[in-house]
């Protein structure tokens, strides 16, 4: 069965932002759809993707309006009930960062 990951939370990143998602409700097979925003020097930047997740593992894509392609994977840590991991720019997959949701599920 899927981890319930529907709702609104957010994302705390390792370069210091903060991503604040909605994800809707999850299939039966696991994917789900996101809408986010995050705030870069004062402007509210804005994108929507799509994402898959089991009992653990979680992995979502979220095409910002700036262009960039942003891919998140991680998974479940049973000891805090949050999700944690790494996300790059598809377009530059070598420039990373850390992540865990703000969130227990």
């Amino acid at each position: 069965m899927a981890l319930n990951v529907s709702g609104e939370w957010q994302i705390e990143q390792t370069n210091g932002f903060i991503v604040d998602v909605r994800v809707g409700q999850i299939r039966p097979n696991g994917e789900f759809t996101v809408n986010a925003k995050y705030i870069l020097q004062g402007t509210t930047q804005t994108g929507s993707g799509f994402g898959s997740v089991t009992d653990i593992q979680f992995q979502c894509t979220i095409d910002w309006l700036n262009g960039s392609r942003g891919v998140y994977i991680g998974e479940l840590n049973p000891q805090t009930g949050r999700l944690n991991g790494s996300t790059f720019d598809a377009s530059s997959p070598n420039t990373f960062a850390g992540w865990q949701s703000l969130r227990s599920f």
